[in-house]
């Protein structure tokens, strides 16, 4: 499958949206926002910049999870696995039955390769084949075995060249061979 379940899905929002209200309030990112629920009216480019400021500050989830000490453990145990996110620059290189390629990441990762699923929207959906292969800015997380982006991901238009194309396929098809495509973190 190439979203998570629905359970799973409302399970994220509900672990996550806390997360961004807490950083919104603690590091004063857009102040003039009420608290941050589900479903309000928040704009794409405030919400990303608030998850930024998350995933900027390495010390930020254990801060999080040291002033809520009474969230279930199931949710500290995601939020703890979300310390080995990957945050960077990834091309989308491609679609499979059950996931979605993304090649890069940090630059120490700019050479891997990442099977990656959506969260309530299957990646499909956001990206169709035919806008492919294109570069994103995203921070990946890890999800029950899987992974799964932060549900921000801010999308560049820019038209690549075979070459480019092509060597991000090699790099898809060497991990392939390889047994080298992460599928979890």
């Amino acid at each position: 499958m190439n979203i998570l379940s629905p359970a799973d899905g409302e399970l994220f929002y509900e672990i996550w949206i806390p997360v961004l209200d807490y950083a919104n309030t603690t590091k004063k990112v857009h102040p003039e926002l009420p608290k941050i629920v589900r479903n309000m009216s928040v704009g794409l480019d405030k919400l990303y910049s608030i998850a930024e400021k998350v995933w900027e500050d390495g010390e930020f989830i254990d801060r999080y999870l040291d002033a809520h000490p009474s969230l279930p453990e199931e949710h500290r145990q995601i939020l703890t696995g979300w310390k080995r996110r990957v945050h960077g620059s990834f091309m989308v290189e491609r679609h499979r039955r059950d996931d979605t390629i993304f090649i890069g990441g940090e630059e120490e990762h700019n050479e891997k390769v990442y099977s990656v699923i959506g969260i309530m929207s299957s990646l499909y959906e956001l990206f169709p084949s035919f806008v492919l292969p294109m570069f994103i800015h995203a921070t990946l997380v890890p999800w029950k075995g899987k992974i799964i982006p932060d549900g921000l991901i801010n999308a560049e238009r820019i038209k690549f060249g075979p070459g480019i194309v092509s060597t991000y396929k090699e790099r898809f098809l060497k991990a392939k061979r390889e047994g080298k495509i992460i599928t979890s973190l």
